[in-house]
């Protein structure tokens, strides 16, 4: 029986793949590419043949390696890494701007000095974070996803020592609420929306389209300018604070 002909991409007219091409290429398991597929992160088949044969195009290819670049290397949210591939992958200047931008605080000092390289939620929950703590972080996105029973992102993983180092200095829960915190993370979103436009208004209208050099740039700088900034209006925000009340 003679293997059906390959289709080819309606608009492009290039050969299209099979699952397994995109495993081969991507470096991603099967179980993997689906969740993505699931998710509405990468591109749906271009072509379903039957039931249980789907064709992708070159663009699949593309988005996962992004994917994989943004998710298993910068440990970027999923939320983020979505509205990265579906909103700006015309423009490879901002794949190279999300590369610059740091995935998540560094860890903080904890009570012991033998930390697991991956570490599980249990890691915590032994160092008085509580499950409820957790979860309300979870529901407010302060943590990227609601964690598992593996190993926890760098960036979530940096959030929950944060915590543990905050009760450790007698900031409890009364003083520093996991409501505080989620309403700091909104407050920080505005702030990267706002980023966001400005980087497509000012940076990506002024660049060349092959600078990337020059967008990774404009992130890493505005980066340290924002910590500029608050350090230089934090201090006088909380003394006037201190003055009203005075």
């Amino acid at each position: 029986m003679r293997a059906p002909s390959r289709p080819r991409h309606p608009q492009t007219g290039q050969p299209l793949l099979k699952m397994a091409e995109l495993v081969e290429r991507s470096g991603l398991t099967v179980a993997t590419i689906g969740f993505y597929v699931r998710e509405g992160v990468v591109p749906e088949p271009v072509v379903r043949s039957s039931r249980n044969m789907a064709w992708y195009g070159e663009e699949t290819v593309q988005a996962l390696t992004l994917v994989r670049a943004l998710q298993h290397d910068r440990h970027l949210p999923l939320s983020v890494i979505r509205a990265i591939v579906h909103g700006d992958a015309e423009d490879p200047r901002l794949h190279t701007a999300a590369r610059a931008v740091v995935p998540g605080p560094p860890a903080a000092k904890t009570a012991t000095t033998e930390v697991p390289a991956e570490r599980t939620l249990e890691f915590w929950l032994q160092r008085g974070v509580l499950q409820a703590e957790v979860d309300a972080l979870a529901d407010l996105s302060v943590l990227s996803e609601r964690p598992g029973p593996g190993p926890l992102p760098p960036a979530d993983a940096g959030m929950l020592d944060l915590l543990v180092e905050a009760r450790a200095a007698g900031l409890g829960a009364n003083v520093l609420s996991v409501e505080a915190l989620g309403a700091y993370r909104s407050a920080v979103a505005e702030l990267a929306r706002f980023e966001v436009g400005l980087f497509r208004q000012s940076v990506l209208s002024a660049l060349a389209p092959d600078d990337h050099a020059a967008a990774e740039a404009a992130v890493r700088i505005s980066e340290q300018f924002v910590v500029q900034c608050r350090r230089a209006l934090l201090l006088p925000a909380l003394f006037s604070e201190v003055g009203a009340l005075a």
